[in-house]
């Protein structure tokens, strides 16, 4: 660790979290998601939280949340609790918002609201922000990478940021989820595979077929128009990718690289990986029915087995025709 470009954080992690009524356990909070917890949550960020301007705000915070529906729920009970910072303090950015980019443009900000971005997965990893002084786990993470990834939005250095002269040297992480005691008996943690989205799925299939179809068995008039058409709509889709974007600038030069037309003329097995890890993830979702998608993808599996086994047909019957001129 650089200590030049990363500070240090202090800790609450809490099994139990504490409601109006006694003793919440961590695992019926988790599953009710209660307005107690979300209580006990935001009120001990607002009185321990760090503070900037004096002490009159607090600093920036990024609350990662389970799901878009939990980080509603997060952003409504703290406009009801702290009516005077309603609108604009706590927001949710997601990729369900309307303009994301702005929010993290204007959370990114310090003298901008929101002060508080309560997070479905977007601000996890690949977001330097060195502003944030607090960081709320309000759900569980058992990745022990992705783990300290979120720790590390924190880490930033930040100069003269409690006023001149007065440097960010450390941060808060508020742990509600027994991620740290996780950790301290699961060191490796469980690195679960990531879930594909219909979207990619679908933009892979295309992938797929696109790389199929550039055999010699293909070069035919109605296949080469059907793979043009393909690589027009994949073309059409790395085109609509917003180049401002934060996930979209950690991939660029793949973004760039598959951009090029040409490049779609002969496709590696590489290419196929590339285009899967650093393209397909960042495919913005049409705004079809789902049902039509998924039929969709229906459809192109289908047509991918198809020119697998004919492919493989056409290599056995090679092979027989070798082996009997050999016998």
């Amino acid at each position: 660790m650089n200590t030049l470009y990363l500070c240090y954080f202090k800790g609450f992690s809490k099994k139990l979290v504490v409601s109006f009524f006694g003793f919440l356990p961590i695992k019926q909070m988790e599953g009710s998601v209660s307005s107690l917890s979300r209580y006990t949550v935001l009120r001990d960020l607002m009185e321990k939280g760090i503070r900037v301007e004096g002490g009159d705000k607090l600093g920036k915070t990024i609350i990662f949340a389970k799901n878009h529906r939990h980080a509603e729920r997060i952003v409504e009970r703290f406009d009801q609790l702290f009516p005077e910072y309603k609108g604009g303090f706590a927001r949710v950015i997601d990729y369900s918002a309307n303009y994301y980019q702005t929010l993290i443009d204007d959370f990114s900000d310090r003298n901008k609201w929101p002060q508080i971005a309560v997070s479905v997965d977007m601000l996890d990893t690949g977001v330097d922000i060195p502003e944030v002084v607090n960081l709320v786990f309000f759900k569980k993470v058992r990745s022990k990478s992705k783990f300290w990834q979120m720790i590390g939005r924190g880490t930033r250095l930040c100069k003269d940021l409690f006023g001149a002269g007065q440097d960010k040297t450390h941060f808060l992480i508020f742990d509600y989820c027994g991620n740290f005691e996780f950790f301290r008996e699961n060191p490796k943690g469980i690195e679960g595979k990531a879930v594909e989205s219909l979207t990619e799925r679908l933009f892979n299939a295309k992938i797929e077929i696109i790389k199929e179809l550039q055999h010699l068995q293909y070069q035919e008039e109605g296949y080469i128009s059907y793979r043009n058409e393909l690589i027009d709509e994949v073309l059409a889709e790395i085109n609509k990718l917003n180049e401002e974007n934060f996930r979209v600038r950690q991939h660029i030069q793949y973004v760039h690289k598959f951009k090029n037309r040409t490049k779609w003329d002969s496709l590696t097995a590489i290419d196929v990986n590339e285009i899967k890890e650093h393209i397909s993830p960042l495919i913005v979702p049409l705004n079809d029915d789902e049902l039509a998608k998924r039929f969709d993808l229906l459809m192109y599996t289908i047509e991918l087995a198809k020119l697998q086994t004919k492919k493989c047909h056409k290599a056995d019957s090679e092979c027989d025709s070798h082996r009997r001129g050999v016998i």
